[in-house]
């Protein structure tokens, strides 16, 4: 699960996106856990339940 995530700037409309995780070991980080990514896709919700769509308009995301 992503907890936070922090973006320069709004984008413009829904986007394909490459997570990348990175794992370490917490008892010595420079010790690598494995790294894997993921494509998804990014929406960005507003916290009156709007989402940009896959043209910029803003929808309910429900």
């Amino acid at each position: 699960m992503i907890a936070k995530l922090k973006m320069d700037e709004l984008p413009c409309k829904m986007s394909d996106v490459t997570v990348r995780f990175t794992a370490v070991n917490p008892a010595n980080e420079k010790i690598s856990g494995g790294v894997f990514s993921m494509e998804t896709v990014m929406h960005a919700v507003d916290y009156n339940g709007k989402m940009l769509d896959e043209n910029g308009e803003w929808v309910n995301a429900g």
